[in-house]
């Protein structure tokens, strides 16, 4: 058996790859977690970064989000098209301003700031968003 053969059979069969994707998505749908309304799945995750943000736990929401939309294709489209997941502003994380901007779309927005910020630092901030 030559070496290309021999690669080629140990490569996974592209059937094979399909049917546990398949089976990984069939076992998800049947977990708790993913019988939840798509609605109280967002006011979920709205509450837990609002407790990290209370709790001055610097952590970027989009950061956390974006580890959230890589747990299922459906976990994705509920972060991607809910525009109150992206109504954050903080001013830790000045540069993902034009990302949570648009993401937002028309949902109303609720601005943070360190207390430690500088005037000059927290004035520049205002002037990004407004």
């Amino acid at each position: 058996m030559g070496e290309a053969e021999d690669r080629a059979g140990n490569w996974p069969d592209v059937k094979m790859l399909k049917h546990l994707a398949d089976h990984r998505t069939h076992r998800n749908d049947l977990l708790p977690l993913f019988q939840l309304p798509p609605e109280l799945l967002v006011k979920i995750i709205s509450l837990s970064i609002y407790v990290d943000l209370v709790n001055s736990i610097r952590v970027s929401h989009v950061a956390k989000l974006h580890s959230l939309a890589q747990v299922s294709v459906r976990f994705a489209n509920i972060v991607k098209s809910s525009p109150p997941l992206w109504n954050i502003l903080s001013s830790y994380n000045p540069s993902e301003l034009p990302l949570i901007l648009a993401k937002s779309k028309d949902a109303s927005l609720d601005i943070y700031y360190g207390l430690g910020t500088p005037a000059p630092a927290i004035l520049a901030f205002l002037d990004t968003v407004l």
